[in-house]
């Protein structure tokens, strides 16, 4: 009996050395403390270009920070964080240390616009750039065009020029009124050869010229059509007469034309003293529009192009227009209402042309650009946004003879540039969010754009 207890305790005593001879497999402990990983509400992050929220939502003072912050928390796409306390990576570090440093959460006060900003006070260029969305970080324009970038900033009534994507030389030009120096609601304009800049003065209902962006040289045509009875009661189509001035455009030999909105026509001048005038499309005292040959049902955006050829957006017939002279001939549309390929939703907006002749159309409320080759609508492309973050009401368009792109988003306040129609090369100016009520601070920050609407990009 001992020897077989014996036995069995020398088995047993084997059997444990060999065990602990044998090759160890090492047990992969799972991947719980990984920040990425993780589906903690607290350190969620799984959007790298919007990481930089606190963990704290209620710690946000402004009410629209704070719902986007929650919606950022419940996994929705935001475009703009307003506050930043999460440092988890470069970029919100860098964005977190400025706004310390400098009280920013759209509350700082710049000095006067001007083109040498004073030392030891953040630009407005920087501020901008804090501010660009996360989508192409906090860097400079390193690839900037040589252009001078104008914008019609709609909702502060004035206009203004930058240098380039950066905001460098920003310079604002405009208040709002009725006299010299004054807009209410500028739109899209045109630039002459000489570099005459001509802005549509929409609801003072006529169309301004100046020398440049210090208002040298102002003019202005145009007096209301409205009657008595309300600004949309209109009066008889007479010469000089509008009511709603939308758009405004040149041809080789100078002449100018002109939108003229509630009237559904086209008027063409040949100055600005409005010799030569001749209007074409749907009139009548009550302005009322139609779908069929020579006739728009609120016309809107228009562009003339190398040929002399006149285009136009008749957002509610959900097409483009095209024809050779104030006669009609020629006339061509293309397409439909819808959100498709060949389809537009309403309020298209400006249009605008490559050197090959290519047409670009801000189609507004489906959120993107489109390019086509001809009025065939062939070679149809489509640009949303970069990643995440979607264009918001794309108003106007414009691009460069290198091709480059620029696009003004009134939902989003910002101009946006890409290098091509696949989104290359994307770059945004502005605070990237849609501003809150009359009380919001950003109101009041003179580099905050307000429902930008139109956009010219001159070449030097």
């Amino acid at each position: 009996m001992k020897f077989k207890s014996l036995f069995l305790s020398l088995i047993f005593l084997v059997i444990i050395i060999l065990i602990g001879c044998a090759p160890q497999q090492q047990t992969k402990a799972p991947e719980t403390s990984s920040i990425e990983k993780t589906t903690s509400p607290e350190i969620k992050q799984t959007k790298d270009d919007f990481g930089c929220f606190p963990p704290d939502c209620s710690s946000i003072q402004d009410p629209y920070g704070k719902q986007q912050c929650e919606d950022w928390k419940a996994g929705k796409a935001v475009q703009w964080p307003p506050d930043c306390s999460l440092t988890t990576k470069e970029s919100c570090i860098k964005l977190c240390e400025a706004e310390k440093k400098n009280n920013l959460q759209g509350l700082q006060n710049f000095p006067d616009s001007n083109r040498q900003q004073p030392n030891g006070e953040i630009s407005q260029q920087n501020y901008q750039q804090e501010r660009d969305c996360g989508i192409s970080g906090i860097s400079k324009d390193e690839n900037p065009d040589n252009v001078d970038i104008y914008i019609s900033d709609f909702g502060k009534h004035r206009l203004i020029r930058m240098d380039d994507m950066g905001g460098t030389g920003w310079v604002s030009f405009g208040s709002f009124g009725v006299g010299v120096n004054q807009f209410n609601n500028p739109l899209w304009g045109d630039i002459g050869p000489d570099g005459k800049i001509y802005i549509p003065d929409m609801r003072n209902d006529r169309i301004v010229r100046i020398d440049d962006i210090t208002g040298k040289g102002w003019v202005t045509y145009g007096v209301s059509g409205s009657t008595a009875a309300g600004r949309y009661a209109l009066g008889p189509a007479s010469v000089g007469k509008f009511v709603e001035v939308l758009a405004v455009g040149l041809d080789s030999k100078g002449r100018i034309y002109i939108v003229n909105g509630a009237y559904n026509r086209v008027v063409r001048i040949d100055d600005m003293t409005g010799a030569g005038w001749t209007t074409f499309g749907s009139q009548g005292n009550d302005g009322a529009g139609g779908s069929g040959v020579n006739q728009f049902n609120g016309i809107k955006g228009l562009a003339i192009d190398a040929q002399d050829r006149i285009y136009v957006t008749d957002k509610n017939n959900y097409r483009v227009v095209r024809f050779d002279d104030m006669t009609g001939k020629g006339w061509t549309t293309f397409g439909s209402k819808g959100a498709g390929v060949g389809q537009f939703a309403d309020d298209i907006g400006q249009i605008s042309f490559d050197n090959e002749g290519k047409i670009y159309i801000a189609d507004e409320h489906n959120n993107r650009i489109v390019r086509i080759d001809d009025m065939t609508g062939k070679g149809w492309m489509e640009f949303h946004g970069a990643g995440n973050d979607t264009l918001a009401l794309p108003q106007a368009v414009a691009v460069t003879s290198t091709g480059r792109i620029y696009i003004v988003e009134s939902r989003n306040n910002r101009v946006t540039r890409i290098d091509d129609m696949t989104g290359k090369g994307w770059k945004v100016y502005g605070l990237c969010r849609e501003l809150g009520q009359e009380d919001d601070p950003l109101r009041e920050n003179p580099y905050q754009m307000s429902a930008p609407k139109g956009i010219l990009v001159l070449e030097k």
